[in-house]
């Protein structure tokens, strides 16, 4: 009897292991919170432009490019879609062609607010300008285990620091 019990709970917990891991990097179509508007150099602390790509805007266009202009000693926030659920996140350091005129000085995680099973999260990456001249800023989100998907989605930035 005690046996049977277990095994129900096992297959019970492996079924609902399968489906938050089915639905792939976009998961549902829940979208993270974010600002009414898709902000495009609204101030998010003084002096910081903020681009937000929400997972619709990754479903549409799986290979995000785009161009951000701003001057040195001021920088960018950038607010990625991010399911950690399934497995999928972005890449911790982004990959910078050239660190004399931008660096990535942070990034971190944030789970969703809402406790909606397979919601979305974001992940925020803040770069600095540092001398007059433009970067190429690589972000890849990928699932970082062997033989996992990688480069589902890209966001490539190019970055001219005036």
């Amino acid at each position: 009897m005690k046996v049977k019990v277990i095994m129900a709970g096992l297959m019970v917990l492996l079924a609902l292991s399968l489906l938050a891991c089915s639905s792939g990097p976009t998961g549902d179509s829940t979208e993270p919170e974010k600002p009414a508007t898709k902000p495009s150099t609204t101030s998010y602390a003084a002096a910081t432009t903020v681009e937000f790509y929400t997972c619709n805007d990754f479903a549409d266009e799986p290979n995000i490019t785009d161009e951000i202009e701003f001057t040195a000693n001021k920088g960018v926030t950038v607010i990625l879609c991010s399911n950690r659920t399934t497995g999928f996140q972005w890449n911790e350091e982004a990959q910078i062609s050239d660190t004399s005129v931008v660096e990535q000085t942070g990034h971190s995680y944030a789970a969703p607010s809402a406790s909606k099973v397979g919601a979305a999260g974001t992940e925020k990456f803040v770069f600095t300008g540092v001398n007059p001249g433009t970067a190429t800023v690589s972000l890849e989100y990928s699932r970082d285990w062997e033989g996992g998907e990688k480069a589902e989605w890209t966001c490539t930035l190019t970055i001219t620091v005036k």
